[in-house]
């Protein structure tokens, strides 16, 4: 019964966990243009980041209050301040 108990225990907290990773949605573009800039790289911190897709889309696991640094070849890097994860991210390079 002490089995089933914990183990009961570990799935919610898994669950609880799971549910509070949000996904901050953003685009990649230039500011000249607005043509999408695939591959930038954008990143939260120095071990975690993604790139951006050839459409210059790009999704990242969002906190509340965190800084992104976008940056591409050739471009300056931008450093953005996400305040709300729901809303989507235009970056302009």
């Amino acid at each position: 019964m002490k089995k089933i108990y914990l183990i009961g225990i570990a799935m919610m907290l898994a669950y609880i966990s799971f549910a509070q990773s949000t996904q901050l949605k953003g685009k990649v573009v230039d500011a000249s243009n607005n043509m999408p800039l695939s591959e930038a790289t954008i990143q939260i911190s120095a071990t975690e980041g993604t790139t951006s897709d050839k459409e210059g889309f790009f999704y990242i696991t969002c906190r509340e209050s965190m800084e992104i640094t976008v940056s591409y070849l050739g471009y300056e890097p931008h450093k953005e301040v996400v305040k709300n994860c729901e809303d989507e991210l235009t970056v302009y390079l």
